[in-house]
């Protein structure tokens, strides 16, 4: 099954609780992420993220279930949010990896749809941010 951004439904995200992430591939020199997801009912779930600017996992685990995952637009996030969610996904050792004015227009992007953001909290395991151009949704 294709699908493309346009075609991921909020009921698709919300539908992911309590799903396991179970791949995650990436390709640094094509900027390209894939993120696999093993769905309640056994069927998999592929986000295919295109022009990667960052990502960044933590406690990452054999097991890790899916709390919610926010894409945007499809999720609508608050100003505050999608700052607080960027910000965390360049802090490494409790500083900012970079500037506040990268940072605002990191944000003001993805509110303007420029770039999307992929965010998923985690219920056991791996809280994951992608900040990147694109994101497809693909049966695996």
């Amino acid at each position: 099954m294709k699908s493309h951004e346009a075609n991921i439904r909020e009921e698709d995200l919300r539908d992911l609780h309590d799903a396991e992430l179970v791949s995650l591939a990436l390709d640094r020199a094509a900027r390209h992420i894939d993120l696999v997801v093993s769905m309640v009912n056994g069927t998999h779930r592929r986000f295919e993220c295109d022009g990667v600017l960052n990502i960044k996992c933590s406690t990452l685990l054999f097991q890790n279930v899916v709390y919610r995952m926010f894409v945007t637009p499809i999720t609508p996030l608050k100003f505050d949010e999608t700052r607080r969610f960027i910000a965390w996904s360049f802090t490494l050792d409790d500083k900012m990896a970079i500037s506040s004015e990268t940072l605002d227009a990191h944000v003001d992007n993805v509110m303007a749809g420029k770039l999307k953001l992929l965010h998923v909290t985690p219920s056991w395991g791996a809280e994951l941010s992608i900040l990147c151009g694109s994101v497809v949704l693909r049966s695996a």
